[in-house]
């Protein structure tokens, strides 16, 4: 009889923290490009939260879930808007731009 081992730590689906640092790594051209934009609208006052946060996940948060799902579940994982549903990328989308808005508060501005 043969038994499969997993550890204690083993995990089949991601969680908000491993999505999070996975779109904080994923592509620099992703995040340069909304750290530019971001900071263009906080700079002239014009910054929204709501916003700010929808873009964070439609053009971040999204095309990483996408990718990690790609790489990392597999196909038996199941599809990866079901791994990885709207609000935990919402949630995501929501800690990050907290992240922009605490450096920018300090200065700390894309050109």
């Amino acid at each position: 009889m043969t038994q499969a081992f997993l550890s204690d730590n083993y995990r089949t689906q991601p969680d908000a923290d491993d999505l999070e640092v996975y779109a904080l790594n994923f592509s620099s051209e992703h995040i340069n490009s909304l750290g530019k934009t971001l900071s263009k609208h906080y700079q002239k006052d014009e910054f929204i939260y709501s916003k700010a946060c929808l873009a964070c996940e439609r053009y971040l948060v999204t095309p990483a879930a996408k990718d990690y799902a790609r790489c990392h579940l597999g196909w038996g994982a199941g599809k990866w808007f079901d791994v990885m549903p709207k609000g935990m990328r919402e949630q995501v989308a929501q800690r990050i731009v907290d992240g922009f808005i605490d450096e920018f508060r300090l200065g700390n501005f894309w050109s």
